[in-house]
């Protein structure tokens, strides 16, 4: 007899290990088989058993795994320092400034606001562009700018390119701005590729706005405008600032000049605001001038000129020595007098360039027996004004004959 839970030969009906019933050992199956189908028992009782919920979670889990996985190269790969160059430009190609301008770093100044990087970026097409990528010293051989003209900068930079537009080149420095999403390292465009240094002088005195924002004035000062005479020294303020290039428009004003708009100016090196007088000014400069020379024609004394003469400034001086070697016996009339040219050279400071005739009679020859001599001589020379307690008084003159 045979046990077929024991695996054990008995000669009793019942087997005396388990008391189960025995079976006639022709029926026993052969060993080879007991010990598969032990096999096959023994992996059941030690297989672990999970439930449908728990099997949907993993298989869920390993597909996310694998969507993840492809999901990071993906953001990976669209998150570089070129497809940052790549995007950015894009945008400047469709029109969408306000995508790009937001991808700019550095753009805290008032002269580096949306709406003139859309005015400037406006005035070209960036329909076809073309990206180099380049290491800093590769750049410095092919683009590098000695005088350091504009802002660019590439002395930390590892990420520089070059963007080229038709004859245009922008030099691009890509900057690392923090995470995206935690892992991936997030860029920005360096605003400095886009601007322009430029330096704006005007008289002292002048209010000056480009697009309607004032600029600020330099810490340093421009200078004085080189004359030879300490009684005028016209001077010139200067507004450093970094902008966008491309063309603007600029507006300035000052007490005794014409209003200057100019537009369309390129921005970029050195811009210097030039005003003329205003009517009202070259009336006042030219009253003062024709009066001025009819008492030096008529040998007025000094009293005489103190409403046109700025008293100290040596011009007094000058017509003494003049009349010194004058003769009574020799009149002169002023009978024209003509402006030529006129400077407002800040609010205190005016120079003109006057043409004119003066009749003459000269009779100092006669009592040696010769005649009186009498015509008409030319008169050019530049007068120079300075504003004196709100007068524009004269300071100093050219030759007079």
């Amino acid at each position: 007899m045979y046990c077929q839970r024991c695996n054990i030969n008995t000669e009793d009906k019942f087997c005396e290990n388990c008391g189960g019933a025995t079976v006639s050992t022709k029926e026993a199956p052969k060993q080879e088989e007991h010990e598969e189908e032990f096999k096959r028992e023994d992996f059941k009782m030690n297989l672990p058993k999970f439930s449908k919920k728990k099997i949907i979670s993993l298989v869920t889990g390993a597909l996310l795994l694998v969507v993840g996985i492809g999901g990071y190269s993906s953001i990976q790969s669209k998150n570089t320092p070129k497809s940052t160059v790549e995007k950015y430009f894009n945008y400047l190609a469709d029109g969408n400034y306000s995508s790009a301008y937001k991808m700019l770093e550095g753009t805290d100044d008032k002269f580096l606001s949306e709406d003139l990087f859309k005015k400037s970026m406006e005035q070209t097409d960036f329909k076809d562009f073309k990206i180099e990528e380049f290491t800093p010293e590769q750049y410095k051989m092919v683009y590098y700018d000695p005088n350091n003209s504009t802002n660019f900068d590439i002395t930390n930079s590892s990420n520089v390119f070059s963007v080229n537009i038709g004859l245009k080149s922008y030099p691009i420095n890509v900057l690392k701005d923090g995470k995206k999403l935690l892992f991936f390292d997030d860029y920005k465009i360096d605003v400095k590729g886009f601007t322009t240094k430029w330096l704006v002088t005007a008289p002292k005195g002048a209010k000056v706005d480009i697009e309607g924002i004032e600029p600020n004035k330099s810490s340093q000062p421009v200078g004085n405008i080189v004359t030879f005479n300490d009684n005028y020294n016209p001077m010139l303020e200067g507004y450093e600032l970094s902008i966008f290039s491309g063309n603007f428009n600029i507006n300035s004003e000052m007490e005794g000049g014409e209003k200057v708009s100019l537009t369309d100016v390129q921005a970029g090196g050195k811009m210097d605001i030039k005003f003329e007088p205003s009517k009202e000014l070259i009336t006042e400069l030219e009253g003062n001038t024709k009066k001025f020379l009819e008492l030096y024609y008529s040998n007025s004394t000094e009293d005489k000129y103190s409403d046109v003469v700025l008293k100290g400034s040596g011009v007094l001086e000058k017509i003494n020595q003049l009349n010194t070697f004058s003769s009574n016996k020799i009149t002169n009339k002023l009978t024209t007098v003509e402006i030529t040219e006129k400077k407002l050279e800040d609010m205190e400071h005016a120079t003109i360039t006057i043409k004119g005739t003066v009749q003459y009679e000269d009779s100092s020859l006669v009592e040696f027996g010769m005649n009186k001599l009498s015509g008409t001589k030319d008169l050019l020379t530049e007068i120079r004004f300075k504003k004196d307690n709100g007068k524009w008084l004269i300071v100093e003159t050219g030759y007079l004959n």
